[in-house]
């Protein structure tokens, strides 16, 4: 678990705290852990931020200090562990060719049964009827993907996602749907995609490039949605072999 949170704060501060774990309290004020759906006042979420904040937390050693009502949350990067836990085990064991996947989040190593790199679907949120699905190959890499179309509420004509902005305290709104990154850790490419989501596109773009990160956006555009590569994430595209 330390390992794991210390993840999580270093990748808390590397996107500057888009992707934050102690955002609990804010999912939990809009509904999302009791799937009942909430839409709070400007008032209740000021007051949940107060317990947000990942520069808040104190870590010494094996010991974590948290301030009054914060509560960590570690799920938008627990599965990317647990892929890179379930990946030490293989290798301890001598796999040398497998894919692991947990919720989405992949891992590969090897070759697939047709000797070739693993063919890794990515599908847009039309179920891949846009310009924004993609199959990419892939071999000893992870590929993490984080959308706001899966997981929402709607109330007054309006949805809702469950990706909620830190900074804001509110889902996201913006018109990225989908962001899928390649790392050689799931649980990094686990967390980045989250916090790449939270930025946007113009925003989320420029922090790809500039940390020469493999990022694949998909965004919606008129009625469809389009993809969008990043240059270190163009050299999975196609090739098989």
């Amino acid at each position: 678990m330390q390992t794991s949170l210390t993840s999580a704060f270093s990748l808390s501060k590397f996107t500057e705290g888009k992707f934050d774990p102690t955002v609990y309290p804010l999912v939990a004020l809009w509904g999302f852990y009791n799937q009942e759906g909430n839409v709070p006042n400007a008032e209740e979420i000021a007051e949940a931020k107060q317990a947000v904040g990942y520069q808040k937390v104190i870590m010494d050693n094996a010991t974590i200090y948290l301030q009054e009502n914060m509560k960590i949350d570690l799920s938008a990067i627990a599965k990317g562990k647990a892929v890179d836990l379930v990946k030490e085990i293989l290798d301890q064991e001598g796999v040398e060719n497998y894919l692991i996947e947990i919720g989405g989040e992949i891992r590969v190593q090897g070759r697939n049964k047709n000797n070739q790199k693993w063919q890794i679907y990515i599908i847009s949120p039309d179920r891949g009827s846009s310009l924004g699905s993609l199959i990419v190959a892939l071999d000893n890499v992870a590929i993490a993907t984080s959308g706001d179309y899966l997981n929402y509420f709607e109330e007054k004509g309006k949805k809702y996602s469950h990706i909620i902005d830190p900074t804001t305290g509110a889902p996201v709104t913006h018109n990225l749907a989908s962001v899928s990154v390649v790392s050689e850790k799931c649980e990094e490419a686990d967390a980045l995609a989250t916090a790449l989501l939270v930025m946007g596109k113009k925003a989320g773009e420029a922090f790809a490039e500039k940390n020469n990160l493999a990022t694949y956006f998909i965004y919606q555009e008129g009625d469809g949605f389009v993809g969008l590569a990043s240059s270190a994430f163009k050299k999975y595209i196609g090739a098989k072999k």
